[in-house]
């Protein structure tokens, strides 16, 4: 069931939905797609098919995460987290010590930190799968928490209008910045020296070793997700049926990618070894394209696009080896793609 031809590249898509007309939520539906890969073209040959489908929670999915290990995390309303090995296709088990909806789930390394809406940041050891800390400092909901690439720091974001810097290391808050209004969402650069903090349409660019924004900008609808795809290129995307391309060096967009009707739910990006970005839409579609670093606007293009049926509101792509082609140092990678349904459109 959960093994692929050494010669393909397999990609998991795990969605969670909610069914108006049975008032179900927490579904969670894997569909692989597979690519046969050749030399002059990547993604030549694709093939998707449903997998499977569970209800590990009883509420909507908030927030989904992969470790390197492929160890998938959700992060649910109903104050749970849940753990599937992906490798193996079994559950391993659920995590409890929120007392709210977690709002997101984040690996890095050995590390998983998550947030709530009770104000709290948790660190858990993974593997032993135990809570390490439990920070405090928000006063309200904890919207966003994101870990700099180096592990030992994290950035928050919440209702109380503050950015709050956490050592991870010592377990406690280092700096605390307040804003003009509340926060979405706070995402750091793949080198961590930038890091962009969302409001509703604003989106704020600031440099670490500063602290300072180096760039501000009014979007003029509702961003609902962004991200970095380098340290200069900036993607957001929300209420306008597109997502744009921002370059932080020009001070100016490059790229405009229109989605029509469909809204922009949720992105996320493998740059490595070939670069992919996926967008989960209104419409129940996740998206996936194939660029160049080095020249954005003219070597995009979408390869990909599956239908969910779902409304989906959060993704992520995560790049992990088969366990059964780990001992053998096979070259194949897969590549999984979560999203999370937290309101209508279910499975027919």
């Amino acid at each position: 069931m959960w093994s692929e031809a050494a010669t393909k590249s397999s990609w998991w898509a795990i969605a969670s939905a909610s069914k108006t007309r049975y008032a179900v939520e927490g579904l969670r539906l894997g569909c692989p797609l597979s690519r046969q890969e050749c030399h002059a073209v990547l993604f030549q040959r694709w093939s998707s098919e449903a997998r499977f489908t569970d209800r590990s929670h009883c509420g909507s999915v908030r927030s989904v995460s992969v470790s390197t290990r492929g160890v998938l995390c959700s992060g649910s309303a109903d104050e749970t987290l849940h753990l599937f090995d992906l490798r193996r296709g079994v559950e391993l088990g659920s995590l409890f010590h929120h007392q709210g909806s977690v709002t997101s789930v984040c690996f890095h390394a050995d590390k998983l930190v998550t947030s709530s809406e009770d104000g709290s940041i948790a660190i858990w050891k993974t593997g032993k799968w135990e809570c390490l800390r439990s920070l405090s400092g928000h006063k309200g909901a904890v919207h966003c928490c994101a870990i700099h690439p180096s592990g030992k720091l994290a950035l928050s974001v919440g209702k109380d209008r503050t950015l709050r810097t956490w050592d991870l290391t010592r377990g406690r808050s280092a700096f605390v910045v307040n804003l003009k209004t509340a926060a979405e969402l706070v995402r750091w650069s793949p080198s961590g020296s930038h890091y962009v903090v969302v409001s509703a349409s604003q989106v704020d660019i600031y440099q670490t070793e500063s602290a300072s924004i180096v760039c501000g900008l009014d979007a003029g609808h509702r961003i609902h997700d962004a991200l970095f795809l380098s340290d200069d290129l900036l993607v957001i995307a929300g209420e306008a049926g597109l997502f744009r391309v921002f370059s932080i060096d020009k001070q100016a967009a490059v790229l405009d990618v229109d989605m029509g009707d469909s809204r922009v739910k949720a992105l996320s990006a493998c740059l490595k070894p070939t670069p992919v970005l996926g967008a989960a839409c209104s419409d129940g579609a996740i998206r996936l394209f194939t660029f160049s670093l080095d020249d954005v606007s003219s070597t995009w293009r979408t390869v990909e696009q599956l239908q969910t049926g779902m409304r989906l509101t959060c993704l992520c792509l995560s790049r992990w080896r088969p366990l059964s082609q780990e001992s053998s140092n096979k070259a194949s990678k897969r590549l999984l793609v979560d999203g999370a349904v937290a309101q209508s459109g279910g499975l027919q």
